[in-house]
């Protein structure tokens, strides 16, 4: 009996998502009885949060499969086989903590996994995401009002004397902010239910609101005015963008209801740390792996195998979590691939591509996406699905089909 890989890829990744309430339900619940200790010492059980990992190797697997069945591939596989031999050299480079370096190789799969589902992703898998990201939603949400009035102020207490910030599914509540912000993309862009998707521009606002995160505020704004301006006037994003951001950026305290200088020291901070990191950068790192949240973790909890001289940094940051774990060599070849992406996105005249680069670009700042689940899952997808539809095209010449976009979908974009 033949095995259909690519339905058994596309049910993986719908359980990867399914599978999300389940992966921190220890830290929820710790939240709720107020035993929580720290947002690095793991109240989850270790084999729940492995299984998100299983099934990204899952998935590379079956993409290795897919190539090997088909013989053939696409123009991106020398690229991603330098990256691949690049960073098994910064892995072995660190190979006296392997524990380290694994959790280095966990830290960029979502990379890997992008390319390995390049011939899986369609527009009807886009759709089946939308829905599914849907009904979480609305459960994530219904926690979320829960959570408000039973959950322990771990995150303080706001003037009514209610929970402060509330996380959902989630430890983190800018991590539930970013859930709710690509939820409403998707099923704005790939959502086939009228009712559901208006259910959802009311639910994931106010989503957002009540985990009080500065990004998730700044990215649904985003979002709302991209899809408002629509492709012929999205360049209005820029001006208008920087006018709001003088605006909101400064009101951010009073519209979270977190202290004063709560910008100034986010901000300060992630600024500092990445100059630090981009101060000592090494050609090739030697310390691939620790300026991860998975390092920190393991370190908080105790791990075996770290390195005594290379203490283990939260940078909460896409960008310095580069320049820290793969050195100038890395660096490189990302900002080589995101310029590239830039010149398609400005070329391509999908909205949709617009809205998904702004909202990764945006919590790249705040967060390092590759180990946010279940966006960083969502992450490879998009870029899997913007890889065959439009950058691969694109560059290959066959523009036509790089500006082209799915009728179901451009009937429901501003113009």
């Amino acid at each position: 009996m033949t095995i259909d890989i690519r339905a058994l890829a596309r049910k993986l990744i719908i359980l990867a998502l399914v599978l999300t309430p389940f992966v921190s339900i220890g830290d929820v619940l710790a939240l709720f009885g107020g035993s929580i200790r720290s947002q690095v010492i793991a109240s989850t059980p270790v084999y729940l949060k492995l299984v998100k990992d299983v099934l990204m190797v899952a998935l590379v697997a079956l993409g290795i499969a897919r190539l090997a069945r088909s013989g053939r591939t696409n123009v991106l596989a020398t690229p991603f086989l330098i990256l691949l031999l690049y960073t098994l050299i910064a892995a072995s480079l660190a190979s006296d903590s392997p524990t380290l370096a694994l959790a280095g190789l966990r830290w960029i799969l979502p990379v890997f996994v992008a390319f390995f589902l390049y011939e899986f992703v369609d527009d009807l898998l886009m759709q089946r995401i939308a829905r599914t990201l849907a009904a979480l939603l609305f459960v994530h949400f219904g926690l979320q009002v829960v959570e408000l009035f039973y959950m322990s102020h771990w995150y303080g207490a706001n003037v009514l004397g209610l929970a402060a910030r509330v996380p959902g599914f989630f430890l983190i509540p800018s991590t539930a902010g970013f859930f709710a912000v690509v939820t409403l993309y998707f099923v704005h862009f790939y959502g086939t239910s009228l009712r559901q998707r208006w259910a959802i521009y009311c639910v994931a606002p106010v989503s957002v609101f009540l985990t009080q995160s500065g990004t998730g505020l700044i990215a649904t704004a985003a979002v709302a005015a991209l899809i408002a301006l629509g492709i012929r006037r999205v360049w209005l994003i820029i001006p208008l963008g920087g006018l709001a951001a003088g605006v909101i950026v400064p009101l951010l305290p009073v519209i979270t209801g977190r202290q004063a200088d709560y910008v100034t020291v986010s901000g300060g901070t992630r600024v500092q740390i990445f100059a630090d990191l981009f101060r000592h950068i090494e050609l090739v790192p030697t310390a691939f792996g620790y300026v991860t949240n998975t390092a920190v973790s393991l370190f908080a909890n105790g791990g075996a195998s770290l390195r005594s001289d290379v203490i283990p940094t939260i940078v909460d940051s896409t960008y310095a979590s580069i320049v820290g774990n793969l050195g100038i060599g890395g660096t490189v070849f990302f900002a080589i691939f995101c310029a590239t992406w830039a010149i398609v996105v400005v070329c391509s005249r999908r909205l949709d591509l617009y809205v998904a680069t702004a909202i990764f670009s945006l919590y790249g700042f705040t967060t390092i996406i590759f180990e946010a689940y279940p966006m960083n899952v969502l992450l490879s997808v998009c870029a899997a699905y913007f890889l065959r539809a439009t950058y691969v095209p694109f560059w290959s010449g066959r523009q036509n089909a790089a500006l082209s976009l799915p009728s179901r979908i451009s009937s429901r974009i501003p113009v």
